[in-house]
């Protein structure tokens, strides 16, 4: 466990992060007008072309001229971190029954500046470049990195309503693979890893639904695969509904999208089953807006509605979710 002390700046912190062996990178104080809404890396390193501070004499003489300098690390040989991005979420809250990773035992946790968390483990297994792309957005909310840079405590930006804060100052557990180590935060996070992987063959050509083409669906009947029939009219008064409000209406057409620009289809399916519930139409009905959506998940993953209603039907059913949508 590192030591207290590792808390009260950025260049204890940036110490004992470099005797673990991990890159550190300096960052601007204030706040950059940068497309991810990032600061960027102060330009008094040029870390892309001559890589992060790595030895403790290297970081003394940086603070020393820089002692306004906060704190990012590199994410590399097997670190990964878990980031609760809760900004991605309707008025920034988790939804009611959507649960939130607990601790590692003995790892570390910090909060963020938004308000959200930062796990970081270790991971012996090697995860090509390709699938560690294909890690984030699990859940809508959540972010697994394998690489690239994670701004860390005790960091305060200026411009931002609150720093980065440690909650555990543990140190970084290490499994053998990235689902064991999701697995100790929480099942249901190595489980969506697992889908999120599975699925990025299977939809990268999934084909959208032609708007002309879309219609009331008809649901079959039970609630297998398929999921329970559907009445139609209230699938109608349902996609009504959507057409007559813009900000549903555009969900629909283009998924929701995370700050970076990219679609995410759980989110999307979440924020329209959600926006439906709130709106008394029934989960059938639900179900079969879902499933005309381009940008929806359930429909392309191969238990279509099983999935839908245990996580997502599911944890609506425990309470209510608001969105900017009203």
């Amino acid at each position: 466990m590192p030591p207290r002390d590792r808390i009260a700046n950025c260049l204890s912190a940036a110490l004992w992060y470099a005797s673990q062996g991990v890159g550190v990178v300096p960052m601007r104080p204030a706040l950059a007008e940068t497309a991810s809404g990032k600061p960027s890396p102060i330009p008094w390193i040029r870390w892309q072309a001559e890589g992060p501070l790595r030895g403790s004499r290297q970081v003394r003489e940086f603070w020393g001229r820089n002692p306004g300098a906060q704190l990012a690390i590199l994410l590399e040989k097997g670190l990964a971190a878990i980031d609760i991005d809760r900004k991605h979420l309707p008025d920034g809250g988790a939804p009611a029954g959507f649960p939130v990773p607990a601790p590692i035992p003995g790892g570390y946790l910090e909060s963020t500046k938004s308000g959200g968390f930062h796990y970081l483990l270790r991971i012996r297994e090697r995860l090509d470049s390709t699938k560690a792309e294909r890690v984030t957005g699990l859940g809508g909310y959540v972010d697994v990195f394998t690489g690239g840079l994670l701004i860390v405590a005790p960091s305060k930006f200026e411009g931002a309503p609150r720093g980065y804060a440690v909650m555990t100052d543990g140190g970084l557990p290490i499994f053998r693979t990235l689902r064991e180590g999701l697995a100790a935060s929480a099942p249901w996070l190595a489980e969506a890893w697992e889908e999120k992987w599975a699925r990025s063959v299977s939809t990268a050509s999934a084909h959208p639904v032609p708007r002309a083409s879309r219609g009331p669906p008809t649901g079959t009947a039970g609630a297998g695969p398929e999921g329970p029939a559907a009445d139609p009219t209230e699938v109608a008064r349902a996609l009504a509904a959507l057409q007559a409000d813009p900000a549903a209406l555009q969900v629909f057409d283009q998924g929701a999208r995370h700050l970076n620009g990219v679609v995410d289809r759980s989110m999307t399916e979440f924020w329209l089953a959600g926006w439906l519930k709130r709106r008394q139409f029934s989960e059938g009905a639900a179900w079969a807006v879902v499933k005309v959506c381009p940008h929806a998940k359930s429909p392309r993953d191969p238990r279509g509605f099983a999935r839908f209603e245990r996580q997502v039907w599911g944890r609506l059913r425990g309470g209510t979710n608001r969105d900017r949508s009203g």
